[in-house]
């Protein structure tokens, strides 16, 4: 018995959720981008305005009561999702030209892509992402837009017991749980795009849809999450 609860620890551990660019190369093309891609944002968006009300209820629906992540103080300027355009294809491309570039790279291996905006001193609760991406084929990259501290400490996000700060891009897999917090006085502002893992060269995972319905992939992980937890000795924010 207890090997075999060694064995499974051992597996829980193996799991890999965040990829650097060691994993993939043409993360340091979205470093490269960045600065285009804020451009972007500063032309729409400037101060933060025209953003929706919150990431709860961006396409009109209210998840917050169902479980309140943020408080409100997550925003999204959501510019495609389930492989549908928010708005007509034409205006995204001009509103948002070097976004638009990179969306349509990655053509209908693109589903989702949005910038998200983080408020200072706030914090995004535990969850995963109930999505498309139920099956993890997708990985979801982070693009650092504006982000003001690489300290741990004071802004980062954590995804199964791994802490990970915004000075570089990265992707993660959002089935597994995470959770964000913001201490300093400034807002963070990111590229948000999830991407197939064949173009990305990362090995597909199999799948467990029919795992999450029935719940029992989600309690896995949230075990999991506790195990490497410990494991990893995550950094407490301030």
């Amino acid at each position: 018995m207890f090997n075999f609860l060694k064995r499974i620890k051992e597996s829980i551990l193996k799991e890999k959720y965040i990829y650097r660019t060691e994993d993939i190369p043409f993360l340091k093309h979205m470093d490269i981008i960045a600065p285009a891609l804020l451009e972007d944002y500063l032309r729409n968006h400037k101060d933060h305005t025209n953003l929706p009300e919150n990431y709860d209820s961006w396409d009109g629906k209210s998840r917050e009561k169902i479980y309140p992540l943020h408080d409100g103080n997550w925003k999204v300027k959501v510019l495609k999702y389930k492989h549908q355009w928010m708005e007509p294809s034409k205006k995204i491309q001009n509103l948002y030209p070097n976004a638009w570039k990179l969306m349509e790279t990655f053509g209908f291996d693109c589903p989702i892509a949005m910038y998200s905006y983080v408020k200072a001193n706030s914090k995004i609760r535990l969850h995963f992402g109930a999505d498309v991406n139920l099956d993890s084929k997708y990985l979801r990259f982070h693009i650092p837009l504006v982000v003001p501290s690489n300290d741990p400490k004071d802004i980062g996000m954590e995804v199964m017991g791994e802490t990970v700060t915004w000075e570089k891009s990265f992707a993660f897999d959002n089935q597994g749980w995470h959770h964000v917090w913001n201490k300093t006085d400034q807002d963070r502002v990111i590229f948000l795009i999830d991407i197939h893992r064949v173009p990305c060269g990362v090995k597909p995972t199999q799948n467990k849809k029919w795992s999450y319905f029935l719940g029992i992939e989600a309690i896995r992980k949230l075990i999991g999450y506790r195990i490497r937890k410990k494991y990893f000795n995550t950094v407490k924010p301030n």
